[in-house]
């Protein structure tokens, strides 16, 4: 298999070690979505979703930085993390796309209501609370359709050279894409340290250059040849 596949994840919240409960996966080509699910407090789960990854020439996230670090600090298994890592640094990560040109974060809602004309159908706290009561299925198909608006950002973007967010105040704002499409994460975190954008007019502006050191880190203990 080939081509790109949109992902996401829901989890129990946003500390790092805490349980990913779905890893949601949206081929365009495909007729449906394919998500893996955390059963029975087994993590199986995450070793059955990293595997699906390698069947894709490229993955795209929205945060994926977070995604496969959740991934990576909630499984057992070594070389599951190590793929994690490795898939953090080659995935099309658009909010990290976002953030190194601007200075600063949106939102997938900001998004795909202005570039798509939809919102999203939750979000992560009522997630968090629709497991715990039980709701697995609920929370399966939000993160499915968050994969799926990811998924159509990214194929948006790409055909357009552009995105448009839908600020708090009800405007949209076009985002013109760096070089007029996405780069992996690696690839903008490289052009990052030498092209930072202008935040002198924010008060505690972030700084994007070592936010994926933890997957480094993990790449070089494993003495890994493909950071």
């Amino acid at each position: 298999m080939s081509g790109y596949a949109a992902l996401d994840t829901e989890t129990d919240g946003l500390v790092f070690g805490q349980n990913v409960n779905v890893v949601s996966m949206v081929d365009p080509r495909a007729s449906q979505p394919v998500s893996f699910v955390r059963e029975n407090g087994s993590k199986d789960h995450l070793i059955r979703a990293v595997d699906a990854c390698a069947a894709f020439d490229r993955l795209v996230t929205f945060n994926g930085n977070f995604d496969f670090q959740m991934i990576a600090a909630n499984t057992d298994d070594p070389a599951t993390r190590t793929k994690a890592a490795r898939f953090a640094l080659s995935n099309v990560d658009i909010l990290l796309n976002f953030a190194a040109n601007t200075g600063y974060m949106s939102s997938l809602e900001s998004f795909a209501s202005g570039t798509l004309g939809v919102g999203k159908t939750a979000n992560g706290e009522h997630a968090v609370a629709m497991w715990a009561s039980g709701e697995h299925q609920r929370v399966t198909e939000y993160c499915e359709n968050d994969a799926h608006l990811t998924g159509c950002l990214y194929a948006s973007g790409m055909r357009l050279g552009r995105l448009t967010r839908r600020t708090k105040a009800g405007r949209n704002m076009i985002w013109p894409l760096p070089f007029g499409r996405f780069e992996p994460t690696h690839t903008v975190l490289k052009n990052y340290k030498t092209n930072k954008p202008d935040t002198a007019w924010m008060k505690d502006p972030t700084d994007y250059t070592g936010i994926a050191d933890w997957a480094v880190s993990i790449l070089l203990e494993n003495k890994d040849a493909t950071i």
